[in-house]
Formats: structure tokens, C-alpha cells, sequence
């Protein structure tokens, strides 16, 4: 098996709200995937279809091999999985529910306290005097704990999270990859998927628009981005693909932008301008836009 993850045509209703529309993604095994787009693109869907939480209204889904809907028993003992909404109970102390979850699991709970105070993670108290960021940590030790796991499956996990506690994250994930597992990783942290991914996918309106290594969905393409005192009239623009984000914030991609373009731009005024190699932020800026526009 070189595929860890198989969606195709994959959509998904609810009620007469259509959350997947033909999404269309493959996961190689080994892989640090990045899922990434605004609220509401269907990210979370595609997370829960694959945990086989929610079952697909068409399509097909495999996951290490397995059809995650009706093989979820039999896929969630080779799966980590970090939700994005975390919500544990109260009353229980970090330790009592990480060992309860080991043992369901048959996971070894024996790892527990060294990954506790690797963390920094306070786990005698009570889970409803902690903080949100150190209740993160208690549910970051449960997909860790699950050392073997072929399949890491994570929702916004940094939420919460101080920037060194992200920084160890992420560098546990690149260990987990190396050693073979596949992570993928969904966030609205750019700059996170950036560093941490092979690929990524851009998702948006339940429908897979890029998806590619980070140097080829962003390395070839260079924009200009302007923000301008006057509306800016696209019609002299076109060469270079103009996306409004507003009527005064246009954002331009291709060829000779500082010969050409920005000259044509200078008869609205411009208040700022940003040059450089495309990031995500403007791959996903350029496709919600234009998704809109249509």
C-alpha cells in the first residue's frame, strides 16, 4: 500500500447544504499533508469522513486500506486522532482519563508520565481547573501515547497551544513522519502547514482548487500586492489575473509586475505595495476570491 488516504468524488449533504462537492485527494503513506482553507471550505467534513465519524452521501473513501465507515472499529486502532474541538471531562484529572484512554485503547500508559513533564503538563488536578492550553496538552499526550499508530489525523491542534509548545508539536510530528507514519494535518495556521508539510491541499467550498508541494503551488508564481487610495479598474489588468479582495486591495500574479503593471497601477494611487513569491496566504486570498466572484 502506497496510499494512506483514497477520497474520491467524495460529497457530503446536509439537508440541502452541500459541505463536499467531488473533493478529490490521495495521501501517500509517509506523507505530511497539509489541509488548508477559510472557514467553512469543508475541512472538518473531510476529517470526520475520514475518521469514518460521518459516512459520505457518495463517493468513495479508503483509509490504510479499510472503508472508514464500515471499518471504523478495525481503523481506529491504527489511528491518532486530535480533534479540533477538545473537550474533555471536568472532573476527571488529566492522568485518570489519559489512563482510562490507554487502557481502552490497549495503549501503554506507561509512557504517560515522561511525556507529562516533557509537555509540562499538570496532570493530578482536576481538567476543569486547567487552562485551555494545558487542556490541549492532555489531549496532545493521547495522540502521542499512540507511539504506533500508521495514521495521525489532526484538527487545528496548536489551538491553545504557546509558540514553544507548537514548536515541540510540530517537531514531534516531523519524528513520527520520519519513522514512517503519515500525518495529516489540517489548520488555519499558514505559516504552520508551510513549515511542516510535503504537500498541501487547498480546499475550499467542498472542493479540492490546488494541491501540490508548497514550491510548486507557490515557488513559480510571483504577485503584486497593492492597496490604493482610488477603486481600482481591473480591465487594464488582465495579463496578470487580477483578484479584488476589495475594491481599494488588488492582488496581481505573473510576469514583469514591476515594469508593467505597476506603472498601469499608479493612476489609483497606491498607499502600499507588497512584491515577492507567492505564500498561501495569497494562494487561498486568489481562490476564495475568485470562487466568489463567478
Amino acid at each position: 500500500m502506497t496510499q494512506a488516504i483514497v477520497l474520491q468524488n467524495i460529497s457530503k449533504r446536509y439537508g440541502t447544504t452541500k459541505a463536499l462537492d467531488g473533493l478529490e485527494l490521495a495521501v501517500e503513506v509517509g506523507e505530511l499533508f497539509g489541509l488548508v482553507g477559510v472557514n467553512g471550505a469543508g475541512k472538518t467534513t473531510t476529517l470526520s469522513i475520514i475518521m469514518g465519524f460521518i459516512h459520505a452521501s457518495s463517493g468513495s473513501a479508503s483509509v490504510l486500506g479499510l472503508d472508514p465507515w464500515t471499518d471504523a472499529p478495525k481503523l481506529h486502532s491504527s489511528i491518532a486522532w486530535l480533534p479540533g474541538d477538545v473537550r474533555l471531562p471536568d472532573a476527571q484529572s488529566g492522568l485518570e482519563w489519559l489512563t482510562y484512554q490507554a487502557g481502552v485503547a490497549k495503549l501503554d500508559h506507561a509512557l504517560i508520565p515522561a511525556l507529562a513533564n516533557e509537555w509540562e503538563v499538570p496532570l493530578n488536578r482536576p481538567m476543569r481547573t486547567l487552562s485551555k492550553g494545558n487542556r490541549q496538552k492532555v489531549a496532545l499526550l493521547r495522540l502521542l501515547i499512540a507511539k504506533d499508530a500508521k495514521l495521525l489525523v489532526l484538527d487545528e491542534p496548536t489551538s491553545g497551544l504557546d509558540p514553544v509548545a507548537q514548536e515541540r508539536l510540530l517537531l514531534a510530528l516531523r519524528e513520527r513522519a520520519a519513522a514512517g507514519a503519515t500525518v495529516f494535518f489540517s489548520s488555519h495556521s499558514l505559516t504552520e502547514v508551510q513549515t511542516l508539510c510535503d504537500r498541501v491541499a487547498v480546499i475550499d467550498r467542498g472542493q479540492v482548487l490546488k494541491l501540490g508541494t508548497l514550491n510548486a503551488l507557490t515557488g513559480d508564481t510571483h504577485t503584486l500586492t497593492v492597496w490604493t487610495q482610488k477603486p481600482v479598474n481591473t480591465s487594464s489588468l488582465e495579463p496578470w489575473k487580477p483578484r479584488l479582495i476589495s475594491n481599494t486591495h488588488a492582488i496581481l500574479s505573473g510576469d514583469r509586475l514591476l515594469e508593467d503593471a505597476l506603472p498601469k497601477l499608479m493612476a489609483f494611487g497606491i498607499e502600499r505595495a507588497e512584491f515577492g513569491g507567492m505564500n498561501l496566504e495569497h494562494l487561498l486570498e486568489q481562490n476564495h476570491t475568485r470562487e466568489v466572484t463567478r
